[in-house]
């Protein structure tokens, strides 16, 4: 699963997509505390609540997204998984493990 989750290295994402977990995670009008704060607050500009725009979109891979790379694994390492399931993925204790060896060493991203 790791290695499939790493598709999402390309691509874009509608808002209501992943909105949840900018302001109502688990129905707690709260942001997802899994979610880098400061990758948060960048998705929260980009994304305002309460918007109607279809039209909004954001990288589903905010360090590289327009490459075939490694950056997705270090982005979810580094809290910055734009989707949830990608998120706890990556953080699952024996998938961890699995997620770190794709990084090709690159070095985490301080919050």
């Amino acid at each position: 699963m790791v290695t499939l989750s790493g598709a999402h290295t390309i691509g874009r994402s509608h808002c209501p997509s992943f909105s949840d977990r900018l302001y109502n995670f688990n129905g707690t009008n709260s942001q997802d505390p899994s979610l880098n704060s400061m990758y948060a607050a960048q998705l929260k500009r980009q994304c305002p609540q309460g918007s109607t725009d279809p039209n909004l979109v954001v990288p589903i891979n905010p360090s590289s997204p327009n490459a075939v790379d490694s950056g997705y694994y270090v982005d979810i390492l580094n809290k910055r998984g734009l989707f949830t399931s990608d998120q706890t993925l990556a953080h699952e204790p024996r998938n961890s493990k699995a997620s770190e060896s794709k990084c090709d060493d690159a070095p985490p991203l301080e919050e």
